[in-house]
């Protein structure tokens, strides 16, 4: 495991932080184990409306900043930025927070090619965990 040091000041400041993993990289799961802070943190999920959006690679902003049509898959994952998605655009445009709960392939009612019907996205509807309270 990695640690990392996102922000450090010599003097008390009041920040914004918006954590955002830009793909869907299944072989690099991404783990927030703390926030060491001196102070307080304080969210946005009081202060603003927040949108769920269940979808496939369009949710995910698959391959989106990628200026060729064919790419590899490391080319698809240099280029894929979940941050400008339509989900996260339409978010910024209704001044919202937002959460994706998205997998290149998987339908809300069919997969793509028609594989797989029972494992479709439904099946991640319970695995928003990043939403505040939990879903509530």
């Amino acid at each position: 495991m990695h640690s990392y040091e996102v922000l450090s000041f010599s003097e008390n400041k009041s920040v914004t932080v918006e954590l955002v993993k830009r793909n869907e990289n299944h072989d690099a799961m991404v783990r927030i184990s703390s926030f060491d802070v001196i102070g307080h943190v304080q969210g946005i999920w009081k202060q603003q409306p927040h949108l769920l959006f269940f979808g496939d690679s369009i949710t995910t902003g698959y391959g989106n900043e990628s200026d060729t049509r064919v790419c590899t898959n490391a080319e698809i994952q240099e280029t894929t930025n979940a941050r400008v998605s339509y989900a996260s655009l339409t978010a910024k445009a209704l001044d919202a927070s937002r959460t994706l709960v998205a997998y290149s392939g998987l339908g809300l009612l069919r997969n793509w090619n028609g594989t797989d019907s029972y494992h479709n996205l439904p099946y991640y509807q319970n695995k928003s965990g990043a939403i505040w309270g939990g879903g509530e």
